[in-house]
């Protein structure tokens, strides 16, 4: 009885073995779709895909076909890189950028499908198995002839100021997510003393730059201001959709140069164009193979499976004898 229960067992981490081997040659997809309701005849769309490698160690070899329920628009869909591109070793995050330039005939209406992403490294790196691998990105557009208005706002900044600068800037990245060019309706900012007690200066700014369809810009709010130097600042920023009150925050920055052991760096807030972009997409995208980094982790613990597994074997034969 025991001698039929260890082929079982080790089928079991054999196979394990087998899918890790497999999981380590491909790559995820985030986000995994190309989506939009809103489109107008004419309109330009653009999404960015980010391909997410779970092994980086030799260049990968990728082919992109879209499915046949899009053969009727193919003409409208592009990739930036092509439709055969290679991710270079080394790189675990590969953006690529796909556009929808719907014609201004173009009847409305549902349009919908697939694009695959095929391929596999360019190479055999030791004995690891490889396969060819691949990633879906589905594809859901409507072409309609109603004009629809929304933004979010993705990102917020206050730079510090030089010592005679009298412009304070406040820096929005804002979203379109409409089919006709957007902006905030205002943005309003008071200046406080650093104990955040005395009003020393109020403003609106409503000559914003608008932002076109379905684009993500950033936008600049300025505000004259006679503030003192080498002195920290709070700004509180409130900025309008309409009449609505979208967002209500405030920030601390510096006029003039200031000691570094004055300033608190939490405190002190970068331009956007300083940041980095995209947060939400590479956290995302780094939890689809986030268990497979430690690889050193991942092999020690099916050997002790293993090991564990033939000693439990061994000892029931044994007993049976």
């Amino acid at each position: 009885m025991g001698l039929n229960k260890i082929p079982q067992f080790l089928l079991i981490i054999l196979l394990s073995l087998f899918w890790a081997g497999i999981c380590q040659a491909g790559f995820g997809v985030s986000p995994p779709w190309v989506k939009c309701e809103h489109l107008l005849q004419g309109s330009h769309f653009e999404q960015t895909i980010s391909l997410v490698q779970s092994d980086t160690k030799t260049d990968f070899y990728a082919t992109v076909e879209l499915s046949s329920e899009l053969s009727g628009i193919k003409d409208w869909i592009k990739i930036d890189k092509g439709m055969e591109f290679t991710i270079p070793g080394g790189v675990q995050q590969f953006p690529i950028k796909i556009t929808v330039d719907v014609p201004q005939n173009a009847k409305l209406g549902e349009y919908g499908g697939y694009i695959w992403i095929n391929g596999k490294p360019t190479k055999e790196a030791g004995t690891q198995i490889t396969t060819m691998t691949g990633g879906t990105i589905e594809v859901a557009l409507k072409v309609t002839d109603e004009e629809f208005s929304d933004w979010t706002l993705r990102g917020l900044g206050v730079r510090n100021l030089a010592k005679d600068e009298k412009t304070i800037k406040a820096y929005l990245r804002v979203e379109n997510l409409g089919n006709v060019k957007a902006r905030p309706s205002k943005v309003h900012l008071d200046v406080y003393d650093d104990n955040h007690q005395n009003l020393l200066s109020s403003g609106d700014d409503t000559e914003l730059d608008w932002i076109p369809p379905f684009q993500t810009q950033e936008i600049i709010a300025e505000f004259p201001v006679d503030l003192e130097p080498t002195q920290q600042y709070w700004a509180e920023i409130k900025i309008y959709k309409e009449d609505e009150l979208l967002l209500a925050d405030q920030r601390r920055f510096n006029v003039g140069e200031i000691p570094t052991e004055e300033v608190n760096p939490a405190q002190v807030q970068k331009p956007l164009e300083e940041s980095e972009t995209g947060p939400l997409e590479e956290s995302e995208a780094g939890l689809e193979f986030g268990f497979l980094k430690n690889k050193i982790f991942l092999f020690s613990l099916l050997g002790i499976v293993l090991a564990v597994g033939l000693g439990f074997g061994l000892r029931r034969i044994r007993k049976s004898v």
